[in-house]
């Protein structure tokens, strides 16, 4: 009795020991952590496996030669044993991480596979990108995620002693690669990074296309000029933001097939970005360097799929700069002789984030509505970031159902200010660089210089904040745009609510326009933007439909004007339909659906009349307070758009009906009808539990009486145990790993199954038919350092098989 008990006790405390190891571990979705409030998370991050975790500062070495002392190295040799344990996470405990990492063509960064994440040290404070909200109180360094506890630091590369000082190379990035187990990057999915700092890098979660040319030398691009050695030794696969440029057999004729579940949460980036020493463009390549800045069109935070988040994160302003002498032609001038400018080699400049938009203006199928790989993909979260840059924009974006909410676009004069201190005395010029021409004047020119430019399928921007439009020497500067200009956008049921640009008096700058500009729109509501000016339509080849411009406020002198701005052409159909200042009666409740969906909440509402939009709203059951998880245009039309040469409204045809169709959008108007602006919309920032929906019809001043009546649902949430990532369908968690004498095996389903080791032959080294607890030692110690399969099943599911190192 005595021995029985001493044999139960000590079971007790091996298994009390276990669940301390793994106490050392973070174990949550640091996700659903953070945005633990009303406002939700996008459900399918509890799928990660959170709970298998690596410690990058503790993990044991031993077998790994190369590892020693190299943190690149150490990086590639546990991704891949957690992409074979099917997924897992990184975890780089508070402390600062080296990355050599190689700069020839065909070199990799820190490239994740399919299920595996990177992790840092939350910051016990100063967790937040945007901590002052006051716009026009705000300056260009007035963030947080200042004092984050994990750091990457890149190396640098100056060129061969070119440069006066180094910048990121060109593979400095946080991306993604195929493993054994998919057929390209677009089955890559579970996959990002939070909570890490980042120097001297950028992140780049790209996609795939039906034809990767032999090399860059090959491509059927039409306006790229390679170098070498890339031109004839880079073999494009999407695994590096040129490959989109550079790297596709035919433009416009190859098809882009994008990924799914993809994140950057918590990040903060200085001194990042894609450099371009590959690119010349209008350069010939014997006086090709570099570019003055990171790559015009790549930008800090790339991020392409379905089922996206990108939250909570910093680019910040860089600390320095150098001079940086810039052989160029002048602008418009390209047949004029080069010569040379001294500018500062500026991090402001290029792309902030990039998300659906930017790298696919090569590919035919970009602009297909419903093609999950274009740039309408669905479920995109962009929110909360604090966002720094120069020209170019702020954010490029496109998706379906996309929320654009609370992000901080904070710019920076720099033509008439040395903002670096770099020594250059200003008048500072800037470039235009894709055709490798330099501006010493004033030029009519677009230079980009935009805050949001958006290509939005179900959409809605709302609560964002922009100062510092323009960069002094262009006529750009719009806040929030939807445009017709590499990639085809159209505008497809997108309501713009509650946005404000700076007073330019306090910051100087652009007027900050927001609305459509040379694209049609189906389905358009703004209202309760604080901005100096609307744009809507501007030339008479365009239309509109379900388009309802409400209320704005001119954020320099308070006045409010409306109903439509002053410069919605007579072509939009609401303008003659729709009339707040003539009295428009009070629109009727909605009836409404409410059904829960795997990844998401579907909310059906029936048309009503009068509508100015409407809003959606959100409760917990138990609760009192709605939470707006969405504004809607209004649907008088009903939506429905004809795609063909030239999409028209049902009875409302553009005026211009041959509108024209570039060849290598063909594909995106096929003849098909499609409700375009449909009165539903997906919640995906579910969470599990009992829930009231509503949706409310809105009047022209944000009237909620015209409220439907709530429907409950029970919601549940998707997680690690339900998915399958690599065959994997059960959750099972090995510690520690190498192993020497003793491994760990926990799961909170691992109680009554059968458990067994294997060598890589297949034969059964440790066979337990039935495991008597959810946490246990498996006897290892008689096995020789090597690798091993571990092999779990119980009755009726899968067997689940997990590799391991013994040292």
């Amino acid at each position: 009795m005595k021995n029985s008990f001493k044999i139960l006790m000590a079971f007790v405390c091996l298994a009390f020991s276990t669940e301390k190891i793994f106490a050392q571990q973070p174990l949550n979705n640091p996700i659903s952590e953070f945005y633990n409030g009303a406002e939700g998370y996008p459900a399918w991050t509890d799928q990660v496996r959170w709970n298998n975790v690596y410690n990058m500062a503790t993990f044991d070495f031993g077998s790994c030669a190369a590892c020693t002392g190299n943190d690149f190295e150490k990086f590639k040799y546990v991704r891949d044993i957690a992409y074979d344990a099917g997924g897992g996470v990184l975890y780089y405990p508070a402390g600062t991480y080296r990355f050599s990492v190689g700069d020839e063509p065909n070199s990799e960064g820190l490239m994740l596979k399919k299920g595996v994440v990177i992790r840092g040290d939350r910051p016990t404070t100063d967790f937040r990108a945007i901590t002052n909200k006051d716009i026009n109180n705000m300056s260009v360094t007035d963030h947080g995620l200042n004092n984050m506890p994990t750091k990457f630091v890149f190396d640098t590369t100056n060129l061969g002693g070119r440069l006066q000082r180094g910048i990121p190379k060109m593979w400095n990035s946080i991306g993604i690669k195929k493993g054994s187990n998919e057929a390209g990057l677009h089955e890559v999915s579970h996959v990002g990074i939070c909570w890490v700092s980042i120097e001297f890098g950028y992140v780049f979660f790209g996609f795939d296309a039906t034809r990767w040319a032999d090399s860059y030398g090959q491509a059927g691009n039409r306006w790229t000029n390679s170098v070498e050695p890339w031109k004839s030794q880079r073999r494009p696969d999407g695994t590096h933001p040129m490959d989109h440029f550079a790297g596709n057999k035919t433009w416009g004729e190859d098809s882009v097939m994008m990924g799914t579940k993809r994140f950057v949460f918590g990040v903060r980036i200085q001194h990042g970005g894609v450099p371009n020493y590959v690119l010349a463009h209008g350069y010939p390549d014997s006086t090709f360097i570099a570019e003055d800045s990171p790559y015009h069109f790549g930008a800090k935070i790339s991020v392409y799929g379905s089922n996206l988040l990108v939250a909570n994160n910093v680019v910040a302003k860089a600390t320095y700069s150098f001079p940086f002498t810039l052989t160029c032609r002048n602008a418009n001038l390209t047949n004029r002789p080069l010569h040379t400018i001294t500018v500062p080699y500026d991090y402001g400049k290029g792309l902030s984030v990039d998300v659906n938009k930017n790298y696919i203006a090569a590919f035919i199928n970009r602009s297909q509505v419903d093609n999950p790989s274009s740039q309408y993909a669905p479920n995109v979260i962009i929110r909360d970031n604090w966002l720094y840059n120069h020209s170019n924009k702020s954010m490029d974006v496109g998706g379906g159902w996309m929320v654009i909410k609370n992000n901080i676009c904070r710019r920076e004069f720099y033509h008439t200010n040395d903002v670096y201190n770099s020594g250059v005395t200003p008048p500072i010029w800037g470039t235009f660089t894709s055709n490798g021409r330099c501006r010493t004047n004033i030029s009519p020119d677009d230079y980009l210089a935009r805050a949001i430019t958006v290509s939005p399928r179900n959409a809605w921007a709302d609560s964002n904040m922009i100062g510092g439009l323009g960069t002094g020497f262009d006529n750009s500067g719009e806040a929030i745009m939807v445009q017709d200009h590499l990639n085809g956008s159209e505008c497809y049921s997108f309501a713009i609510t509650n946005n404000r640009v700076a007073n330019r008096s306090n910051i100087p700058g652009k007027a900050g326009w927001m609305g459509v500009w040379n694209s049609h729109a189906i389905g358009l509501y703004m209202t309760h933007n604080y901005v100096a000016s609307n744009i809507m339509f501007l030339d008479f080849s365009s239309y509109g439909a379900d388009v309802s411009i409400v209320k704005h406020i001119d954020p320099e002198n308070g006045n409010v004007w409306g109903p439509f701005g002053d410069n919605v052409r007579a072509n939009v159909k609401d303008q003659r339909n729709f009339d707040c200042a003539s009295g428009e009666p009070a629109p009727d409740a909605p009836t409404i659906s409410v059904r829960d969906s795997a990844d998401f909440v579907h909310i059906v509402w029936s048309n009503v009349e009068h509508e100015a939009g409407y809003k959606v709203q959100r409760k917990r059951t138990s609760s009192n307070s709605w939470t707006t998880i969405a504004y809607r245009p209004r649907q008088e039309t009903g939506g429905n758009v004809i795609f063909g040469f030239g999409p028209r409204i049902d009875g409302y045809i553009a005026l211009n009906d041959g509108y024209p169709v570039a060849p290598f959008n063909r594909n995106t108007w096929d003849g098909q009808t499609r409700n375009m602006n449909p009165p539903v919309w997906r919640d995906y920032t579910k969470m599990a539990g009992e829930f009231d929906y509503r949706v409310i019809a809105i009047a022209c001043e944000d009237d909620e009486t015209a409220a439907s009546d709530p429907i409950t649902v029970v919601v549940r949430v998707p997680t690690a145990n339900s998915v399958v990532l690599n065959n994997l369908t059960e959750d099972v968690i090995l510690y520690p790993i190498p192993a020497q004498k003793v491994l760990f095996a926990k799961s909170s389903q691992l109680k009554g199954q059968m458990l067994q080791v294997l060598d890589n032959a297949g034969r059964v080294l440790v066979d337990m038919p039935e495991v008597i607890e959810n946490a246990i030692r498996v006897p290892i110690d008689h096995l020789k350092p090597g690798l091993y399969n571990l092999r779990t099943k119980a009755n009726g599911k899968p067997a689940q098989v997990k590799k391991f190192i013994v040292q």
